[in-house]
């Protein structure tokens, strides 16, 4: 049957159709294709989420430690300080990350 995945009917080629993959495979192809991250990437993908889950655990900590019903003065003072204390240290490990080469 000319046109048919896999049987091109003797010298003709396949039909475009026939060429294609399924509107599926397609996207999967592409998706896992465009995955493929270089070691530079996924350290830089690695040390961010790291960064952002210690904020995030040294927000929920203060989040306990000063509650008195609600958010205490010092308490607030230690997430103004932890807030800052993550731009400066991201951006310190961002200009590390960009010397390295």
């Amino acid at each position: 049957m000319p046109g048919f995945r896999g049987d091109n009917g003797g010298s003709r080629s396949p039909s475009p159709a026939a060429r294609a993959p399924p509107a599926f495979e397609a996207f999967f192809s592409r998706t896992i294709a465009s995955m493929g991250m270089d070691r530079d990437a996924a350290v830089e993908a690695a040390v961010a989420l790291v960064g952002v889950g210690t904020l995030a655990a040294i927000i929920v900590w203060i989040g306990t430690a000063y509650v008195d019903g609600a958010l205490t003065e010092e308490g607030g003072l230690a997430l103004v300080g932890a807030i800052a204390f993550f731009i400066v240290f991201m951006s310190a490990i961002g200009i590390g990350l960009s010397r390295r080469y």
